[in-house]
């Protein structure tokens, strides 16, 4: 499948063997997906993500004291995307997006910066922080390219996307309404395609559009961080851990295509937008009498 998915992504931005060795080619973005970029703790250069172990100091839970999201941070910074993780020492790295970059190095593509950009020929990689909201992601993607067309004095730069997983729902939205924040609550977003006078093409692989169940399952259930399997010794995402993440929670499936049956097989209405119906069923960190004291500013909520 990984195979697939690059053979495709070449054809979309060489268009032909032939074309791909001509020099000009647009500049690319590569948008990860959920956990594919690295969190690091500035201040000690040490990596919190990928990590099968956590941190006695550090940890991945965003604080949950303001009801405006921008206002849950803490001090990990996103650093690189995920090229190849060591999951064990007696094990082999496991590539994940350095089979993509080493393909487009392959194909005449270099790697530059944000801080000393080029315009073509180039590839920029888009680590963000996964946990938060993606509008804001979408917000900070819509500064990067502005930044750069600014740097290199070029007003009508356009970039190709490749955005994996969720990483495309970050890109879908930085098109269609650039750096425009959502509407209030009952208000219908207004799509200006804002954001597309930036971009050429716009590649998503495996995204979501319509949310995702596997989503619903980790809030439920937490997620294995490793081969969906839950291992001795390694520290999985529990789901006290993914309440406090923003973006697990735009991944849900949407109303219009969740599906839920009763007892009987008969269709089963479900708000997932609505606390009360996690309450109902029980389901998730919510519902977990203990699940304050699991959070690192519980003293702050009780």
């Amino acid at each position: 499948m990984l195979k697939i998915w690059i053979t495709t992504v070449l054809i979309f931005l060489a268009g032909s063997a032939a074309a791909a060795q001509t020099t000009g080619k647009r500049p690319v973005i590569i948008i990860p997906g959920v956990t594919g970029s690295q969190i690091v703790n500035p201040k000690t250069g040490k990596m919190l993500w990928f990590s099968t172990r956590r941190d006695k100091n550090d940890d991945l839970r965003l604080p949950m004291t303001s009801p405006i999201l921008a206002n849950n941070r803490d001090s990990l910074v996103s650093k690189d995307i995920i090229r190849e993780v060591e999951v064990l020492p007696i094990l082999p790295d496991v590539e994940v997006y350095k089979v993509l970059t080493d393909a487009l190095i392959a194909r005449g593509y270099t790697e530059a910066t944000w801080d000393a950009p080029k315009s073509a020929d180039v590839f920029y990689v888009f680590p963000y922080d996964w946990r938060r909201d993606n509008v804001e992601t979408a917000q900070l993607l819509i500064k990067r390219m502005v930044g750069v067309k600014s740097a290199l004095k070029l007003p009508k730069l356009q970039f190709d996307l490749v955005a994996h997983s969720m990483g495309g729902l970050v890109g879908r939205y930085a098109a269609m309404y650039g750096s425009a924040d959502l509407p209030p609550a009952g208000r219908t977003p207004r799509v200006t395609w804002a954001g597309a006078r930036h971009i050429n093409k716009l590649m998503m692989f495996g995204t979501p559009n319509e949310g995702a169940f596997g989503s619903l399952d980790a809030l439920l259930n937490g997620y294995p961080i490793i081969a969906d399997r839950k291992l001795p010794f390694v520290d999985d995402f529990r789901p006290e851990d993914l309440l406090t993440t923003p973006s697990a929670f735009q991944l849900i499936p949407h109303q219009s295509s969740a599906r839920f049956l009763d007892e009987n097989l008969q269709p089963l209405k479900v708000d997932l937008f609505n606390a009360d119906t996690w309450l109902k069923y029980g389901w998730g960190a919510i519902s977990d009498p203990k699940f304050l004291s699991k959070l690192k500013d519980a003293d702050r909520l009780l």
